[in-house]
C-alpha cells in the first residue's frame, strides 16, 4: 500500500497523466473525488484510490515522479503467508472431509442417516466456500497494490510558506498572492 501527496502547478493535466499512467499499467480507479474550482484561492484537490498489479508498481511509482511535487509518501507492506497457508490447510481439511461425507451417504441405508450426513455435508460445503472465498480475497490483495494519491492545486499562499524553496521563489510566491489577493479585492469592489 502506498501513500502518496501531490502538489502541482498543472492540476488538469497531472490527474488526466496520472489516469492514463495507471491504465498503461493495467490498473483501474477504485474510487476519485475532486473538490474545489480553477483559479479559487484554496485551489482544487484530488484523491484517487488506485489499484495497480503489483508486478508494475514500481514502475507506476517511478512513473508518478513526473507529476507534482511529492510533499509526503509512505509504504507499506502486509506479510499474508501465514494466513494464506493456514486457509491452504483448512480448504484441504474440509475437502477430504466432504469426500468421506460423500462416501458415507452413498452407504447409507436408514433416510434420518442420509438427512443427517446430507446436513453435514451442506455445513462442510458452506464452511468450504467461506474459506475459498478467504483465499480468492487474499490472491486478489497480493496481485494488486493499493495506491492513494493525493493531488493538491498550488496556489501562490501555498509556495510563499512553503519552507523547502528558495528565499527567491518564496518571495516570487508572496508578491503572486498578494496581487491574486488585490485582483480578487478589485473584482468584490466592482
Amino acid at each position: 500500500t502506498v501513500d502518496l501527496s501531490l502538489r502541482t502547478e498543472t492540476f488538469d493535466q497531472d490527474v488526466e497523466g496520472i489516469q492514463q499512467l495507471l491504465l498503461q499499467y493495467g490498473g483501474y480507479i477504485e474510487n476519485l473525488y475532486q473538490q474545489g474550482e480553477a483559479g479559487s484561492r484554496y485551489g482544487r484537490s484530488a484523491s484517487l484510490t488506485m489499484r495497480v498489479p503489483s508486478e508494475h508498481l514500481d514502475a507506476f511509482l517511478t512513473g508518478l515522479d513526473g507529476f507534482g511535487r511529492v510533499t509526503s509518501r509512505s509504504e507499506t507492506t502486509e506479510d499474508m503467508t501465514e494466513q494464506y497457508t493456514d486457509n491452504e490447510v483448512r480448504i484441504q481439511t474440509l475437502r477430504t472431509k466432504l469426500e468421506r461425507l460423500n462416501t458415507l451417504l452413498s452407504q447409507a441405508e436408514d433416510v434420518s442417516d442420509m438427512l443427517e450426513i446430507e446436513s453435514e455435508i451442506a455445513d462442510t460445503q458452506y464452511q468450504l466456500d467461506r474459506y475459498e472465498s478467504k483465499q480468492l480475497n487474499i490472491n486478489r490483495r497480493v496481485d494488486m497494490s493499493y495506491v492513494y494519491v493525493d493531488v493538491n492545486e498550488t496556489v501562490a499562499q501555498d509556495d510563499a510558506d512553503d519552507e523547502e524553496l528558495t528565499l527567491v521563489q518564496r518571495l516570487g510566491a508572496a508578491l503572486k498572492a498578494s496581487l491574486e489577493g488585490i485582483g480578487r479585492f478589485g473584482r468584490n469592489l466592482l
